[in-house]
């Protein structure tokens, strides 16, 4: 580790900082000491704490000079859809540095993609030296749009979720997310009322304006800290994530963290990496969904706990230790050198 490293080489700008996104950045502050930007998110109390962050607020453009940071020689980015981060990377690329982009859109072989595809060669492609992606479908679909130089392992979750869950779980079957019609969430409660046997319960973790009704059979809670929500998932049996688009889902890693099997819409994105036969079940149409939940609630306590253990080897793959690597290896790639200190100390 190199304990000189020049601050304000490197930036990071990350749209509505969440934790676990922190922790990923924490892990490299010591070593790498950048200049740290986030519109608010549930982190930036914490990120406050760290000289180099700054809370940015209002549409207003503004430049590093604003800020009072240098302008970086290495900027990551979360995306191109926002106009600051856009207007920051292009003072990076004129003074000569790179930028490398977070995206976590997935592969959807759909017409927008088609003509993203030329809109990225054209516009796009130039801006950014590298695009760091959550898995596969993630590569798959840059690839589509021509980035050449992919990294995979973006987003990770938090130390609450890596702790072993019982060995007897709950007759339940959990989402955690929001409540809105691109969750699929009346639909998943139509479902499991049509399939439901005792005793065996739907528990609803969320708050949004498409509020599910609760039953005998189905509990509704509000959105609980991460402590809480990893609780939960340690006693239940199985989580399902119905959405009808997902671009990648942090809250499955969370769950299969935590040992549950999976119940999974195709169309989640974290499906290509942290899901399969060993250890979810799989649907596409609301129409599949109830069969999918009788079938889980009908499979034996021994086979879903080894679903479970399964969803955690798949998980690890996935970590902070993961993120850290990675970032070493985009600097090592991409910061321009600056001697041997600097070659040697990631």
């Amino acid at each position: 580790m190199n304990r000189d490293f020049p601050s304000g080489r490197i930036a990071i700008a990350w749209h509505g900082l969440p934790f676990y996104a922190y922790r990923c950045v924490e892990s490299i502050l010591e070593e790498f000491r950048p200049s740290l930007l986030a519109t608010p998110g549930p982190a930036s109390g914490a990120a406050s704490k760290y000289a180099g962050f700054r809370e940015i607020r209002g549409p207003n453009p503004m430049g590093w000079e604003d800020l009072q940071l240098p302008v970086p020689e290495l900027f990551f980015q979360t995306g191109w859809g926002y106009p600051l981060f856009n207007h920051l990377s292009r003072q990076v690329r004129k003074s000569g540095g790179r930028v490398v982009a977070f995206v976590d859109n997935n592969r959807k072989n759909n017409l927008r993609q088609l003509l993203g595809a030329l809109y990225y060669r054209v516009f796009l492609a130039n801006r950014f030296a590298a695009v760091w992606v959550p898995g596969t479908s993630g590569r798959e679909l840059m690839e589509f749009l021509g980035a050449e130089r992919i990294y995979t392992g973006l987003y990770t979750a938090g130390p609450e979720f890596t702790a072993q869950g019982p060995e007897k779980r709950a007759s339940r079957i959990l989402y955690a997310g929001q409540f809105i019609e691109r969750k699929a969430i009346q639909p998943l409660c139509a479902a499991f009322l049509s399939a439901m046997t005792d005793p065996w319960e739907l528990w609803l973790v969320g708050s949004g304006p498409s509020v599910p009704l609760e039953s005998k059979h189905i509990r509704v809670l509000p959105f609980q800290d991460p402590g809480q929500l990893a609780n939960l998932m340690r006693e239940s049996a199985w989580f399902v994530l119905p959405s009808y688009e997902e671009h990648w889902g942090v809250v499955v890693h969370e769950a299969a963290l935590c040992g549950c099997a999976l119940i999974l819409r195709r169309s989640v994105g974290a499906a290509r990496d942290l899901a399969g036969s060993d250890n979810a079940l799989f649907f596409e149409r609301d129409a599949e969904l109830p069969e999918v939940l009788s079938r889980a609630m009908q499979i034996d306590p021994a086979t879903v706990r080894k679903m479970g253990e399964a969803s955690r080897r798949r998980a690890g793959a996935f970590s902070v230790d993961r993120w850290q690597r990675t970032f070493q290896e985009i600097t090592r790639n991409l910061l321009p050198r600056s001697g041997p200190d600097f070659i040697n100390s990631v």
